[in-house]
């Protein structure tokens, strides 16, 4: 059983990379061809800094979620431990990235049909299932406790 939530963890967390991939892919792509005022809205400071920020997310999300794929290749004692925090590290970054999504979007990453607005509620439920978040800072702390740099 516990081989099997920690491989359900790890395609969580790579899925979580895409969800966020796809949100950061998508309120790019808008903000470079939405017109606003007459100005991009790609030109506007905040705009800029909300896309920096999510690019962060998910690149830092991608690379902790290609070790923890390291540490179960190689058997690593630590691979458990890995994908724990893959997961919520990706999972928090989903959401994060995909609220920021649907801010750039403005009411059509709210719209039904909306892909934005379907991540964000998908992002929600990443934090929930494999192990909630505060699950996941209960086991990452006794990791903590035990880890020596």
């Amino acid at each position: 059983m516990a081989t099997a939530l920690d491989h359900g963890r790890f395609t969580v967390a790579w899925g979580c990379v895409g969800l966020a991939e796809t949100c950061l892919r998508t309120a790019a792509g808008h903000a470079a061809d939405r017109v606003q005022g007459g100005t991009r809205l790609a030109g506007h400071q905040a705009v800029r800094a909300l896309l920096g920020r999510s690019l962060a997310d998910v690149t830092a999300a991608r690379e902790v979620c290609a070790r923890a794929a390291a540490l179960r290749a190689g058997g690593d004692p630590g691979a458990v431990a890995g994908t724990v925090l893959a997961k919520y590290v990706a999972a928090g970054a989903a959401a994060a990235v995909a609220d920021r999504a649907g801010q750039v979007l403005g009411a059509a990453g709210c719209a039904a049909d909306s892909p934005v607005g379907r991540f964000f509620r998908d992002a929600k439920v990443m934090r929930i299932i494999e192990g909630a978040d505060e699950v996941a800072e209960q086991q990452l702390g006794g990791y903590a406790l035990r880890w020596r740099p």
